[in-house]
This record gives structure tokens, C-alpha cells and sequence, in this order.
């Protein structure tokens, strides 16, 4: 069995002393994180490098220590923010590929979340004592209203606090990570005579998913169905003035309507996710630059991508597959539409021909489904020489 980590979020519902608290942690921690960038900054500008994250754990401790107001914030807080800015600037130094600049400096608006470590939060009963589950205890913050049904496999290692702006008001959440022993390739989920089979996946707009046993996962097109009612929002916020009643009420209606596409999309993927992570065995899907894609495409196609969200979907299936103890492969994406899956032959389509034809072996099938079965054969062509590789090695 495998070691597994997993994130779990909780619904907050705090009393107003205990949000005043929260919204005073996020104040003071982002006073913290706004100095240490400071710091950075400075000793970069004076070619002295940035400082390790142990040097700034001591010196966000002198900070809280000349604070007098900081003192009521947990001092796990203000080494979680060192850490943070740490990361930010290891990050800019090394130039990661998904755009990490130079750090900046946080405004209110810019800082939404705090952190607390392993044994600085936990869960409770409702007198605050061990062994029961109806509340959770916050380190400096007391005992919290939570919803979820989910219980927590395994060993809580941190708990990250933050908050989400919905019309005019926060709502609060908490996501707490969890390492536990994840399934193992043998487990029967569904049937004990099911046997779990590898499968290629094809993404697609028309589509969701296309799977190499001719199965079909439609696109739900969550974003498209409330497209007009959220246009309809749009222009009646664009004809209000800024900050008038009016224009909280739409702003706050907006927010409510996006708040249920995204839950919706979250709803319906990690269902879909867990029956694929639960039916198959390795899953063989294309390596593809949705950002770059997004990017390049015209604005029709962007909203298309968007809205199908296939970031989400991947990485959602990556981990429900490892805690099923299964493989996520990801395989070259060149020609996997164009390729016949029967005889290898090349047949050249555009976008518009959603059906493969081939001339050569008479195969007349789904241009998806055949890219499904192109990506299964590959990534099957990936482990065999994996595997040739590895028996080679320990010869």
C-alpha cells in the first residue's frame, strides 16, 4: 500500500467574535508577510540573496515579539507566512513555468488565508473535549461550527483557513491535509468479480471524455446553460453606480450564481472522476498545455475551454487514481485524432470531421474513440519499455 495526502475542505460557520478574530489573524499575518517581502527585496537589491526560510522563521518571530498586537495571533501562523514568502521567492529565483513573478506586497483584498501546522488544530466534541467530532478547535481561536461528512483518513498535517467573498459578505472554509495508506492495485470496489481494465481517455469540448472502450462522459457545459442569466447580471451591474445599494444587491447576486457554477462543476467532476479512479486500472491520457492552449485560441474557444475545465478534471482523476492505487500516465499528444487506431495508417482531418474513415483498412469510427484507443496503445507502448528498461537494469 501507498502513502496518499489529501486535502479535505470544511464550511466554517464562525460567531461574529470568532470571525473578528479570524479577520484579525489574516491582518496581522499579512503585515508579517508584507514585511518579510520587504526584507527580501532589500537584501536582493544589495545582491545578498534572499533568506533562507529558517532565518525568516526568526525573524517574523521578532516581528510578533515587537508587536504588541500580533501577540494574540498563533505564532504557527507567522512561521506558515515565512514559509509562504520563502516559497514565493524560490520560485521567481528558479523562473517556474506557470508565470510565478516577483513577489508583491499583499493588500486586504490580496490575502485570504492562513495556516496552521500538525497539533495546532484539531478535532472535538461539542464540550471542547477529545474523542468527538462535532467541532473543530483552532489554535488562538476556539471551538468552530464545520460541514462536512467526510471524515479524515489518516494523520492530520496542517489546516489552512481562508475565506471566500460572496456578495457582500465572507464565508469561511477550512482545508485540512491528511496523509493516510492509500488502496492497493488488488482492491475490488464495485463487484467482487469486476476486474479493472486499463483504459485511454480522450478529452474533447463536444465531449468531456471519450474513453478507448467506447464509452461516452457528455460535456454538461455547466458555464454555457447560465451564461445568459449571468450576462443579464452583468449589464444591470454595468448601469449601476459603484458602491450603492443597487449595486451590492447584483454584485451579491453575481457572486451567488458563480458560487453555484463552480459548485455544480466540482459536484458533477468528482463524481465522474471517482467512477473512472474506480472501474480502471492505469489510465493513459494526452500531456496537453490547456494554458497554452486557452491562450492561443480565439475567444468562442477560450470560453470553451473554460468552461470544460479540463485542469480540474485532470487533476482531480490524478488523485482519486493514486488513492485507488492505480497509474495516471500522460502520453504525447501528436496525431492521436489523425493515426488509425487499427492499421497505423495516416489520415488527415480537420476539425470539423468528427468521424475516422480510414481508406486503407476500411475502420469507420469516432474520431474521439479512435484517439482513445491511439493514446491506450501508446501508453501501453510506454510501460512495456519502461518495464523491458527496468529488467535490463537489474540483469
Amino acid at each position: 500500500m501507498s502513502e496518499v495526502a489529501r486535502s479535505i475542505t470544511y464550511r466554517l460557520y464562525p460567531n461574529k467574535n470568532q470571525e473578528m478574530k479570524m479577520n484579525h489573524f489574516l491582518d496581522c499575518t499579512r503585515r508579517a508577510y508584507n514585511r518579510l517581502v520587504e526584507i527580501c527585496k532589500t537584501r536582493i537589491e544589495h545582491n545578498l540573496g534572499f533568506p533562507s526560510d529558517f532565518d525568516l522563521i526568526r525573524m517574523v518571530t521578532k516581528i510578533r515579539q515587537r508587536n504588541e498586537e500580533m501577540q494574540d495571533v498563533h505564532s504557527g501562523c507567522f512561521h506558515s507566512v515565512a514559509k509562504r514568502v520563502h516559497t514565493a521567492f524560490v520560485r521567481w529565483a528558479k523562473g517556474c513555468k506557470d508565470g510565478a513573478g516577483f513577489p508583491r506586497f499583499k493588500s486586504w483584498k490580496r490575502f485570504d488565508s492562513f495556516k496552521y501546522q500538525i497539533n495546532q488544530f484539531s478535532f472535538v466534541g461539542k464540550d471542547g473535549k477529545k474523542g468527538g467530532r462535532e467541532r473543530i478547535r483552532l489554535g488562538k481561536i476556539g471551538l468552530l461550527k464545520y460541514r462536512n461528512p467526510y471524515v479524515i483518513k489518516g494523520e492530520c498535517k496542517s489546516a489552512v483557513v481562508f475565506r471566500r467573498k460572496i456578495g457582500n459578505h465572507f464565508e469561511w472554509y477550512v482545508s485540512i491535509t491528511s496523509v493516510y495508506e492509500g488502496y492497493g492495485k488488488d482492491t475490488t470496489f464495485v463487484d467482487p468479480v469486476f476486474v479493472r481494465k486499463d483504459v485511454g481517455i480522450d478529452l474533447g469540448l463536444e465531449n468531456l471524455a471519450t474513453l478507448s472502450d467506447g464509452k461516452i462522459i457528455p460535456n454538461d457545459k455547466t458555464y454555457k446553460k447560465k451564461e445568459k442569466s449571468l450576462s443579464k447580471i452583468q449589464r444591470k451591474i454595468s448601469e449601476c453606480e459603484i458602491d450603492t445599494p443597487d449595486y451590492q444587491k447584483q454584485l451579491s447576486k453575481l457572486t451567488h450564481k458563480y458560487k453555484r457554477v463552480r459548485n455544480h462543476r466540482d459536484d458533477l467532476y468528482h463524481k465522474i472522476t471517482r467512477y473512472l479512479s474506480e472501474r480502471y486500472s492505469n489510465i493513459y491520457m494526452e500531456e496537453l498545455p490547456v494554458k497554452e492552449m486557452v491562450e492561443d485560441s480565439f475567444k468562442g474557444m477560450r470560453k470553451s475551454f473554460s468552461d470544460a475545465s479540463w485542469g480540474i478534471f485532470t487533476k482531480l482523476i490524478c488523485y482519486k487514481a493514486a488513492e485507488a492505487g492505480n497509474n495516471v500516465v500522460f502520453v504525447n499528444p501528436a496525431y492521436t485524432s489523425q493515426l488509425c487506431s487499427s492499421c497505423g495508417n495516416m489520415v488527415s482531418k480537420d476539425l470539423s470531421v468528427r468521424v475516422h474513415n480510414c481508406p486503407n483498412c476500411g475502420l469507420v469510427i469516432s474520431r474521439d474513440e479512435n484517439a482513445a484507443i491511439n493514446i491506450l496503445n501508446r501508453g501501453l507502448r510506454l510501460q512495456t519499455v519502461a518495464g523491458n528498461s527496468l529488467n535490463s537494469h537489474d540483469g
